[in-house]
């Protein structure tokens, strides 16, 4: 009797792990509201939605699992939401049988555009897919995660990019956990693409987009945190490419101008280190000199071009984020990583620094 007590409350912690996953149970977008349905395997006869309903409640575990794009043999929506550049949108993610329950990993979007179908017939594994959001640990004495907050059964936020061009696209909001994430495939993946028709008359373009297969490194720092449970744990490195800037598609292409996008490294290895979703105050500024002489250094291969002490003074004096997950169009203010010791000279000088000052890296002087 003894030993069967033991055996029940070393498992007893366990139960949360395999039976507390969800779904996606509605999306709001400016105030109206569109229902999703539990997974087939709980609710075979769904109702029209925007939402694609899943197979399954449980998590994708692979980043190779085609499930990733948007849940776990996900099948086209009826229907499609109504959404204009820089709509307000509301996640409501709940367990089968109550709120969620995990409350350790960052929160993020991302969209596609439905490229020559709609929607409701276009293949998720064949997105181009690009950020439009991230959310991780609050800045406060508790750094308690924003994904708890669903445990309270609240939403999480998001904005469409202001200026995106109209046309049909898909909405994917995505939980990763990481309770059990102390090592290399610990991090548990929940995906949800919503069906959406982006109105008005924008004209941008996403200035770096990845396939599905190739949005997340396994092995890297955001996904495998051996130190999460330890006390002041921060998480400063999102899994993913950095959030993408929204360009207008007739803009220039080169030259020296501050409209273009700026460069992405290396898309094809994502996620060694991604930028952080902190915003940073004006004392984070570091001014430089505009001088093609300048000596850059890479941060990571998905994080932008930055000066070494420009990025670790910007972390040194990053700001309290909102609580509303950061948005497309604030990436400007996202918070920059620390660089490696390493430094190379700019490619293109002069280019690169002013895409530094675009980012608010760093600052113009005389």
């Amino acid at each position: 009797m003894r030993h069967s007590f033991n055996i029940f409350f070393t498992l007893l912690p366990l139960v949360p792990l395999v039976a507390a996953h969800g779904y996606l149970k509605s999306v709001t977008i400016d105030g109206t509201s569109y229902s999703g349905n539990e997974p087939t395997e709980e609710q075979p006869n769904p109702q029209d939605s925007a939402i694609r309903q899943i197979a399954t409640n449980g998590p994708i575990k692979l980043v190779t699992d085609p499930g990733l794009a948007c849940g776990a043999d996900a099948l086209p929506a009826a229907l499609t939401a109504q959404a204009n550049p820089g709509s307000a949108v509301a996640f409501q993610w709940r367990a089968i049988n109550g709120n969620w329950i995990h409350d350790h990993g960052p929160l993020m979007a991302y969209m596609a555009e439905c490229k020559g179908v709609p929607c409701n017939e276009f293949n998720a594994t064949e997105g181009d897919w690009f950020k439009i959001a991230e959310l991780g640990q609050k800045n406060d004495s508790t750094h308690e995660w924003y994904q708890k907050d669903l445990t309270e059964g609240k939403p999480y936020n998001a904005t469409i990019p202001k200026n995106l061009k109209a046309g049909p696209y898909l909405l994917r909001s995505e939980i990763i956990s990481l309770q059990i994430a102390t090592s290399v495939g610990g991090a548990e993946y929940y995906p949800s693409c919503i069906q959406i028709e982006i109105k008005g008359n924008g004209d941008g373009a996403p200035n770096s987009t990845m396939k599905i297969g190739d949005l997340y490194n396994p092995a890297s720092p955001g996904l495998v945190v051996p130190d999460i449970y330890n006390p002041g744990y921060t998480y400063a490195i999102f899994p993913g490419p950095p959030i993408a800037e929204i360009a207008p598609q007739d803009g220039p292409t080169g030259g020296d101008t501050t409209d273009a996008a700026s460069p992405t490294v290396n898309t094809s290895e994502p996620s060694p280190a991604s930028t952080s979703a902190s915003p940073s105050n004006a004392s984070s500024f570091m001014d430089v000199p505009i001088s093609a002489s300048a000596t850059l250094c890479a941060c990571s291969d998905a994080a932008p071009w930055g000066t070494q002490q420009a990025h670790n003074n910007a972390i040194q004096d990053s700001a309290t984020p909102s609580p509303a997950i950061t948005s497309a169009t604030d990436a400007s203010q996202s918070q920059p990583q620390p660089c490696g010791q390493s430094s190379v000279p700019a490619p293109h000088g002069r280019r690169l620094l002013q895409d530094l000052v675009k980012h608010r890296v760093i600052r113009r002087v005389a």
